[in-house]
């Protein structure tokens, strides 16, 4: 529950400093005097974003602080996971700057606005005029019944694998997309994979290829030489061999007289079996040597099958030419991997939407089970404000396909007159109807709801006299479980308050400063009584607001 409230340099409002109590606080004041400012700095504490332009002051920051007293049981868990120590009262304090900077902290530990978000929807409902409007609409009636049938845990565990359930339809989406591009491409890369593979290239083929497409190019030339250095070395007449042995034959005769010329005896010896062993190689290479038309073909055939690959993929050699193919093989097995992959992630989604299909049928089966005991308390509450004829009516549809909130639609119908068929909410209503549903709606909620403070912003809209003071009950009723505020421009609902906040706007000379007041009895039978007689007291009105206060 709020307990205190400071506000410092916010709209109208220099600064201020208000305690609020437990059970049933009411707000009046005239219209423009700053009570919608109040409730705009509460929304400030429950995470609602910053407008800069809310400074009174433009060279000063503005500050709002909230004092909460909050159940260690219930809320010491959200503390700890979000590291920050758990102390009551709890502070929670905004802060905007000149320059329109934003800073939020949760007992004077800097957090991030997503977390005061998170603590307020637990621990506030601050119920709009604006949010009046919004109850002809599917996602509030469909969160009303939530909150009636108890289904919160239940959408928990459904939004967390509604989400993966999404997340694996995109990546199947994606997967099916790549693998349509590739299934696209996949005959031509197949056809070119296939090339690779009959042709069969290689580094090492090409190198010998060159080489003996060389060799047969130049067989004439390589014979012609072979066969004159034969002819030197051991064919002709005389050869040099021979010529040699006679070299040797003379050395060795004359060595018995010089020693010296045996030793050189011996190395032409040595020169004669080298210059043997050289022809010898001649005569083995000079068959390789041979012209061969054929074979230069086929040489010249194969080197042309690597051309045409290097032209075709625009490449200067076999080393990148083998990277094209290793590349066209990597676009075909990424089809073949991506295909895996996917039917990976449709097994996947069938077994997540079997999940997914019992959450959304246990939540349907809550809000089917629930609709007739919530539309029965519905119409008790809609009795109670004078429509006793009232019909209402949940029509729970499912939807073909799964939704954020489960697999259902539904629509509230309505109608005040007896006999008269119920028909959409939002066609149907006047703004004093649409008041009264909402606050049978809002207390209904409420029973099954552990939110500890309820804020209403001009609930009574559209209503006046019985069925104002009917409304203030229900408010009054509602207190003795939550602290509500109400901010009312009703006699009615103001004399049921344990509380009466009143807002004045004063002339603080360069500009208007809103206040707020805390009224003692006396003040309070005044205020009453100047809203019962639209502003000139009169003894009668006076006497109706003792009335409304004290009976």
């Amino acid at each position: 529950m709020i307990r205190s409230l400071f506000i410092q340099n916010y709209a109208l409002i220099r600064q201020l400093n208000i305690d609020f109590v437990d059970g049933f606080t009411v707000i009046t004041g005239e219209t423009g005097a700053g009570k919608s400012i109040l409730l705009g700095a509460i929304g400030l504490l429950a995470g609602n974003r910053a407008d800069h332009g809310v400074l009174l002051n433009q060279e000063q920051k503005c500050v709002i602080e909230g004092h909460f007293n909050l159940d260690q049981t219930a809320f010491g868990l959200f503390f700890e996971e979000n590291e920050i120590d758990f102390e009551n009262p709890v502070i929670v304090r905004r802060e905007i700057s000149p320059g329109g900077k934003s800073r939020a902290f949760l007992n004077d530990t800097p957090v991030q606005l997503q977390i005061l978000k998170d603590l307020g929807e637990r621990i506030l409902n601050i119920h709009s005029q604006h949010q009046t409007l919004l109850i002809s609409g599917n996602r509030f009636q469909m969160q009303t019944l939530d909150a009636w049938c108890g289904n919160s845990d239940l959408l928990g565990n459904y939004s967390d694998v509604f989400k993966s359930y999404h997340d694996i339809l995109k990546r199947i989406a994606v997967f099916e997309e790549n693998i349509g591009r590739m299934a696209a491409e996949a005959d031509y890369f197949g056809f070119l994979n296939s090339e690779f593979e009959q042709i069969k290239i290689s580094t090492e083929e090409y190198t010998e290829l060159e080489n003996e497409q060389s060799l047969l190019q130049n067989a004439g030339q390589i014979g012609e030489s072979i066969f004159g250095a034969l002819q030197m070395l051991s064919e002709s007449d005389d050869n040099i061999q021979s010529s040699l042995r006679r070299v040797e034959n003379m050395l060795q005769g004359a060595s018995v007289y010089l020693p010296a010329l045996g030793e050189l005896a011996e190395r032409i010896r040595q020169t004669l079996i080298e210059t043997s062993d050289i022809a010898d190689s001649l005569n083995r290479l000079s068959s390789s040597a041979e012209t061969n038309p054929v074979r230069l073909e086929q040489v010249n055939l194969r080197l042309d099958e690597y051309q045409r690959l290097m032209h075709k993929h625009k490449v200067q050699d076999v080393q990148q030419l083998l990277l094209v193919a290793e590349e066209i093989n990597k676009k075909l097995e990424t089809g073949l991997d991506l295909s895996l992959q996917l039917s990976t992630e449709q097994k996947l989604l069938a077994q997540v939407e079997v999940e997914l299909h019992n959450l959304a049928n246990q939540i349907e089966a809550n809000r089917q089970n629930a609709i007739p005991v919530f539309c029965e308390n519905i119409l008790t509450l809609l009795a109670q404000l004078g429509m006793p004829d009232a019909a209402f009516e949940v029509v729970l549809a499912k939807s073909d396909q799964y939704r954020p909130d489960g697999i259902n639609t539904i629509q509230f119908l309505f109608n005040a007159n007896k006999g008269e068929k119920p028909q959409d909410l939002g066609v149907v209503v006047s703004g004093g109807e649409m008041s009264r549903v909402m606050l049978a709606i809002k207390s209904m909620t409420a029973r099954r709801n552990l939110l500890p403070t309820i804020i209403f912003d001009e609930i009574d809209s559209g209503v006046s006299g019985e069925i104002a003071a009917k409304m203030g009950n229900i408010l009054k009723k509602l207190s003795e479980n939550h602290q509500v505020i109400a901010i009312t421009h009703l006699p009615q609902i103001a004399a049921r308050g344990d509380e009466h906040v009143q807002v004045v706007k004063t002339d603080a000379g360069d500009r208007m400063k809103t206040e707020l007041l805390k009224l003692d009895s006396t003040q309070r039978v005044e205020a009453i009584a100047r809203m019962i007689s639209d502003e000139k007291i009169t003894p009668s009105a006076i006497e109706m607001a003792r009335e409304l206060l004290f009976n």
